[in-house]
């Protein structure tokens, strides 16, 4: 770290004579090396680079971007269009490296910067060519680039990814193999950006799956959690034959899964509605109850989430250590967070003493009538009748502020009447309410029909 400093602070006195490749040199490495807690020269020399982006090439834009967003910094405006009006002009001429595409897709998705839609279908055009090619992880952060922007994959670069990742898959040799969709069949299938004939598409796929193939890179468990997680966030799960594959391989590797894998992996199969394998379960279980201390607030609601909505009950070992990692996060949690893991522990069949429930309550008393939502509402009105705990005339006083600015917003009348009833459960003055909720409906209408 001394020598890193040292290192650091020499080449800020000598910035005035870094060239651009220089300065996205340096900033790579920077990612790649991890900067040292504290220290300001990070973020000096990756100014230093956001001011030379004119006149850096494909790569050293690539890496400039790259090493922003792995540093966490976020671009001011003008930086941020400096670096991309770069990447236009580079991404549009095709001069990027594969590794180049996927790092840099993968980086603007973190930070949720958005390019130019040019600039995106440029940079989905190149890097439909280099699928087969690229390593696993190279897949992966485009995946997961797209799903940070929120932007859904291309049909027919959708399947050449999905197709590309089956061949990094051992464990794909239990399943047959998944047809090749293809190019021109399917409404908006063709490569981005170009027309190509099915047996062209056919073609091209054959020999790129055999270069695949033949470099033998293959998925780690890791990377097949965030390709899985990105899938499921795009809105179409992968067919059977490859989440079987998939699946198959993450238990095979179960070992080398670390928390935010565990919980990609679970909040994924939920989001489908798919039963894991139970070995698979329970290695998953495993992963996070070894690191239930250290787990973020929003990972605790995450993994809460998702195994009760896959009807996964906890052991009373694995439960008392979540209520505890729970507890203690109560502060830094968010009201949706509060209200998934009281809903959760309902739905569980759960009862936490009254000074956990207290607690939870209190974590977020300042924003539960100020941030909470409808759902919100919903959750903590049907959750805590089954916890079973009288409430604080705090609690009661909380509750009925959300209830008047939420009840309105809840999605059918049937809905609004079960949270009313189970808001006199809990003893909350519901007084003028129903006058609330008739105003409310007159307003929005019914919401039923509309799911």
């Amino acid at each position: 770290d001394h020598l890193q400093h040292q290192l650091l602070a020499q080449l800020c006195g000598a910035q005035a004579q870094l060239r651009p490749r220089e300065a996205a040199n340096v900033a790579w490495a920077l990612a790649r090396l991890g900067a040292p807690p504290g220290a300001a020269e990070p973020s000096r020399l990756l100014q230093l680079a956001w001011r030379l982006a004119g006149g850096m090439n494909a790569q050293e834009v690539c890496n400039t971007l790259y090493a922003t967003a792995a540093l966490g910094v976020q671009p001011p405006a003008a930086a941020a269009r400096e670096l991309l009006a770069r990447l236009h002009a580079v991404a549009v001429a095709g001069e990027a490296e594969p590794q180049g595409l996927a790092n840099v897709v993968w980086a603007l998705g973190r930070l949720r910067v958005r390019p130019h839609p040019d600039t995106l279908k440029a940079l989905l055009r190149a890097s439909y060519q280099h699928l087969y090619t690229m390593p696993p992880e190279g897949l992966t952060q485009l995946a997961y680039g797209l799903a940070g922007l929120r932007v859904r994959m291309p049909l027919a670069w959708r399947d050449r990814l999905l197709d590309a990742a089956w061949q990094r898959m051992p464990s794909n040799d239990l399943q047959p193999q998944p047809p090749l969709p293809a190019a021109t069949t399917r409404q908006g299938g063709h490569p981005p950006g170009q027309e190509i004939s099915g047996r062209q598409a056919d073609d091209v796929a054959g020999g790129a799956r055999s270069s695949a193939q033949a470099q033998g890179a293959l998925f780690s468990a890791s990377s097949l959690a965030k390709l899985l997680w990105a899938l499921v966030r795009d809105g179409r799960p992968p067919p059977h034959a490859w989440l079987t594959a998939c699946l198959a391989e993450v238990e095979a590797q179960a070992g080398s899964l670390v928390l935010p894998d565990a919980a990609n992996i679970l909040w994924a199969l939920a989001q489908m509605g798919v039963q894991p394998p139970l070995p698979l379960l329970g290695a998953l279980m495993g992963v996070v109850y070894d690191h239930l201390r250290e787990a973020p607030p929003p990972a605790l609601a995450g993994i809460a989430w998702s195994l009760a909505t896959l009807g996964a009950r906890p052991s009373p070992q694995w439960a008392e250590r979540f209520l505890r990692a729970a507890f203690k996060s109560a502060e830094r949690q968010s009201v949706q967070g509060v209200a998934t893991i009281l809903w959760a522990l309902a739905t569980w069949g759960l009862r936490p003493n009254a000074k956990f429930v207290h607690g939870m309550l209190a974590g977020v008393r300042p924003q539960l009538a100020l941030q909470g939502n409808q759902e919100d509402l919903t959750q903590l009105c049907w959750a805590l009748p089954r916890l079973q705990h009288p409430l604080p005339d705090w609690a009661h006083t909380d509750l009925r502020a959300l209830a008047e600015s939420q009840l309105p917003h809840v999605d059918s009348s049937e809905a609004q009447q079960a949270v009313l009833e189970q808001l006199q459960q809990l003893g909350v003055d519901t007084q003028g309410l129903e006058q609330l909720l008739g105003a409310g409906m007159e307003q929005t209408g019914d919401l039923s029909a509309s799911g």
